[in-house]
């Protein structure tokens, strides 16, 4: 089965924020937004700031890989963590083993993010507007379209050269 290795880049920065791999990439980017905040809390606090500033995550497909050992996540994480970036991952990828500091890493940003929904006011569970859930899947309506029209006028492209190549006729759209 491929596995698609994505990056959340924050819109202010333009820097990678997390490196992640799934093999349904519309359910993951779903579950990131709609995951109790108990469950990656950085990431949950993250989320917060964009919505407070009325911005929505992008996102990026670094990879695609039939390996099941998540290497290649490992590989990225790694290099944009190397780079600066890739700070919300709280390990070097494939869910394995949080380290002692990680975990003390983890506990202080629950309190941070904890903090953080106290002074807007959200001390129970964070539920996210209805405004940043659309714009967040506004721009993942339009970032898949992009990747479709991408990928048809690769298609029409290689088509196009074939061919050529071969002398024969092309495909022409109606």
């Amino acid at each position: 089965m491929q596995r698609t290795i994505y990056a959340l880049i924050d819109p202010r920065t333009k820097k990678v924020r997390y490196v992640g791999c799934t093999n349904d990439l519309d359910r993951r980017l779903w579950e990131h937004l709609n995951n109790p905040p108990s469950s990656r809390p950085q990431i949950q606090k993250w989320l917060l700031e964009l919505d407070e500033a009325q911005l929505a995550i992008v996102h990026v497909v670094l990879d695609k890989t039939d390996r099941e050992d998540h290497a290649e996540e490992q590989r990225w994480i790694k290099h944009y963590q190397a780079l600066g970036e890739a700070d919300l991952n709280y390990s070097i990828g494939g869910g394995h083993l949080v380290t002692p500091a990680t975990r003390a890493k983890q506990s202080a940003s629950a309190v941070e993010a904890w903090k953080y929904r106290r002074r807007l006011g959200q001390t129970n569970e964070i539920e996210r507007s209805a405004a940043f859930r659309k714009r967040c899947s506004e721009n993942m309506v339009r970032q898949w379209a992009e990747r479709k029209a991408r990928s048809a006028n690769t298609f029409r492209k290689h088509v196009s050269e074939s061919g050529k190549s071969s002398g024969g006729s092309t495909v022409s759209e109606s």
